[in-house]
């Protein structure tokens, strides 16, 4: 497979900046992210087509990755490019709406 390219957009970078204060160890959990979708870019739940979900351990807290962080990811496969949309904790949102994520995308200039 070829080398990813991982871009993070804004909106991405925003939620990261709230919990840096939070979540101590979120720097070393953003390393594992990259490895994991540097080996396979297909490893989240698709959501839609080419965005997908992955479930990553939050090590800052001990609940597993049940009560850890979901990142949720779009796949250029022609580019080799993984753009980051967002990152949540579990504990604290439920779910994403689909429209919210095709907006972020839209606004990045991210063709669905």
């Amino acid at each position: 497979m070829a080398h990813q390219i991982i871009s993070r957009i804004a909106n991405f970078d925003k939620s990261i900046k709230k919990f840096k204060n939070k979540y101590k160890n979120i720097a070393q959990d953003l390393k594992i992210l990259y490895q994991l979708l540097e080996n396979n870019p297909f490893s989240g739940d698709e959501m839609f087509e080419n965005c997908y979900k992955l479930r990553l351990k939050n090590s800052s807290t001990n609940k597993g990755k049940g009560g850890g962080f979901r990142v949720v990811y779009y796949v250029v496969t022609k580019d080799n490019r993984i753009y980051l949309i967002d990152i949540y904790s579990k504990s604290d949102q439920e779910n994403i709406e689909k429209s919210h994520l095709l907006k972020l995308l839209k606004d990045e200039n991210i063709n669905q």
